[in-house]
């Protein structure tokens, strides 16, 4: 699996602008202003022995706001901290309307058409969605909201942290506060109790560092 996902990797980096593919971490990435952009593939095996499924997730890095959270996130090694990403979704989220999220057929002729119209997909469909989440005030916009299911991401362990390393940036302690209380009370559920030195530690620590 490992040559074929490198196999696919080079030739979409070769298809897709700015992107060049960092094999060992399975990655098609490029800088941009604030960061980064990112696609990570895995191919995977399938129930028919001449077919596989490729996995990507697209990702987008902001340095200052992983910067700013990063000391105080027990849970992030800091050699991990160095090439986390800000926000991270499935790119069959945004393929669902394409065959490509199907799978492909193995022998050479049909790989060589799936990294030319996987390609075309993601030009199509991915690259606006790393467009539109590439500034600080794009994920802000899209993590702020009360209504979870107006987040451009489910994962509060995602989400929490980053909305608050902002406001943190921003001097909006009042905002803070709240968030953070949020944090915390989710914190207190049987199931997120595991994540309250999270919440605790970043509620203290960005406020001393700010």
């Amino acid at each position: 699996m490992d040559e074929l996902t490198a196999r696919i990797g080079k030739g979409l980096g070769q298809r897709l602008d700015g992107f060049k593919f960092v094999k060992s971490r399975r990655q098609l990435v490029r800088k941009s202003e604030d960061g980064w952009q990112a696609i990570v593939i895995d191919v995977l095996p399938t129930a028919d022995p001449c077919k596989r499924k490729l996995a990507a997730h697209a990702q987008v890095r902001i340095d200052r706001i992983e910067e700013t959270y990063s000391p105080f996130h027990p849970f992030l090694k800091e050699v991990e901290a160095k090439t986390h990403a800000t926000i991270t979704t499935n790119c069959d989220r945004l393929l669902a309307e394409t065959p490509v999220i199907h799978g492909f057929a193995i022998d050479d002729h049909s790989v060589d058409s799936f990294i030319i119209e996987y390609a075309n997909a993601l030009k199509t469909y991915v690259m606006p969605w790393l467009h539109q989440y590439s500034t600080e005030e794009a994920i802000f916009n899209g993590l702020i909201d009360d209504d979870p299911m107006k987040w451009i991401t489910s994962d509060r362990l995602t989400r929490y942290p980053v909305v608050l390393a902002i406001l943190a940036n921003r001097g909006e302690w009042d905002e803070f506060d709240r968030i953070s209380q949020k944090f915390l009370t989710y914190c207190e559920s049987p199931h997120a109790q595991m994540y309250k030195p999270l919440a605790e530690s970043l509620a203290a620590g960005l406020r001393v560092a700010s």
